[in-house]
């Protein structure tokens, strides 16, 4: 069997509306007709994995948790249709998790996440599907921290490689890089790491240098319109991004981590790898939802 990508995280649906500008606390405005959207860091994440595996998107497998409610099935439609494995997605009794988007006349969001179902989901699904060594498990931090740390912990100790992408922003300790083997940030995600690990505040390039040195990891810090830094066996890189014209930058970090651990398990470089995932996050953003197909 060919190895595998566990992607371990949140499954919602996306409330979406368009806005001239974004509130300012205690403002109210009008946004237009709402749409409905599948959404969640995990599964964007897994979807866009699916699509790079191309024929063989079972390779990924959706590791997570939604609601007996009405927004289960249409949170799980696409992954469901693009072949992704969701035989170790669990049904539980908390709702599906919700993400209330507003999107500016720039293409920039505003998210608030409920996660509803996503704080249910724990490390024995990982156990039960089978990681083994050479498989990846991808993570974010939008559900259940203490069970995500149970997997990393899992995850090293069956030999398979430890993705980790840290959005959005929590306050976490240095525990949390111990079972990781890359970890993926953007300015906001680095800047928060930094102040706590005690990293002497500089610009978010040296952040990722002085991470990677301190806790031995691959560190990707992305950079939206800028591109991705990459610092991996004492090499660094940066890619510029194409240029596209925006249309919402929802999930466009989600499809870059997705690409990314799915071109190093078909056996790209990191270098290349990154160029994939940075590609398809920058076409993303000409598209309007989170999961792109």
């Amino acid at each position: 069997m060919k190895n595998r990508l566990f992607v371990f995280g949140s499954i919602n649906l996306d409330l979406v509306t368009r806005v001239a500008r974004h509130p300012q606390p205690g403002e109210t405005l009008h946004g237009s007709n709402y749409i409905m959207l599948a959404g969640g860091k995990g599964a964007n994440q897994a979807l866009a994995a699916a699509l790079a595996f191309d024929q063989e998107p079972s390779r990924t497998l959706m590791i997570g948790a939604v609601g007996n409610d009405a927004f289960g099935t249409p949170a799980l439609a696409n992954l469901k249709k693009f072949g992704v494995d969701l035989s170790n997605t669990i049904e539980v009794g908390a709702g599906t998790g919700i993400a209330l988007i507003a999107i500016d006349k720039h293409g920039e969001n505003a998210i608030i996440v409920c996660p509803g179902a996503n704080d249910h989901i724990y490390a024995d699904q990982i156990k039960k599907a089978g990681l083994a060594k050479g498989d990846i498990l991808l993570t974010q931090q939008e559900g259940n921290l203490e069970e995500i740390w149970k997997a990393h912990s899992f995850a090293r100790q069956q030999g398979a490689t430890v993705i980790h992408n840290a959005a959005p922003a929590l306050e976490t300790t240095t525990d949390t890089y111990k079972n990781i083997d890359v970890l993926i940030i953007n300015e906001i995600e680095t800047r928060e790491i930094g102040r706590l690990t005690g990293i002497a505040e500089s610009s978010a390039e040296d952040i990722a240098r002085d991470l990677a040195d301190m806790f031995g990891l691959v560190v990707i810090l992305t950079l939206g319109s800028q591109g991705v830094f990459g610092v991996f066996r004492k090499t660094e890189l940066k890619l510029a991004a194409p240029t596209v014209e925006v249309v919402d930058t929802t999930g466009a970090g989600d499809t870059f981590c997705g690409v990314f651990a799915a071109s190093l398990l078909m056996g790209k470089d990191y270098p290349d790898a990154l160029q994939a995932g940075l590609n398809a996050a920058s076409l993303a953003c000409t598209r309007l939802g989170a999961q792109q197909t």
